[in-house]
């Protein structure tokens, strides 16, 4: 795989490439922003034009940031091939919030990063963070 990057800032160690290159090349976009007044709707209507058809969209990073509606009035048209969401413009999900019922959508709620792996990493942080040298409780 070729990673391709594009930040608001320089980011060491990556070669990074203009924005409009980035999405009409990436076969997958994948979100690591924070939500600011600068971010909010950043992948709108049309950036998500600009993605190559059949790309993926994977945002597990802040709600706002996607544009929802233009992100699936794109899936439902078959420009993209499936789209990953794991935060939401209105949380919780109501039963009846048409990302649940749609195919080409893998869904979580705030529990992506929730793999084994980062549970025992999270385990272990924490139980090193409770104990004091000596490893008695604090």
């Amino acid at each position: 795989m070729k990673v391709l990057v594009w930040n608001r800032s320089p980011v060491e160690g990556h070669e990074q490439r203009p924005l409009a290159e980035v999405l009409a090349r990436a076969d997958a976009v994948s979100l690591h922003m924070a939500l600011t007044a600068e971010t909010r709707g950043f992948l709108h209507a049309e950036r998500i034009a600009m993605l190559r058809k059949g790309a993926i969209v994977v945002n597990t990073a802040r709600a706002g940031l996607i544009d929802e509606s233009a992100l699936r009035t794109a899936l439902r048209a078959r420009h993209l091939r499936h789209v990953a969401l794991d935060v939401f413009d209105a949380e919780p999900l109501a039963p009846d919030n048409p990302w649940l019922s749609e195919p080409r959508a893998t869904i979580t709620s705030h529990a992506g990063y929730k793999t084994p792996e980062a549970s025992r990493r999270l385990i272990a942080m924490g139980l090193a963070r409770a104990c004091i040298p000596g490893g008695e409780a604090r």
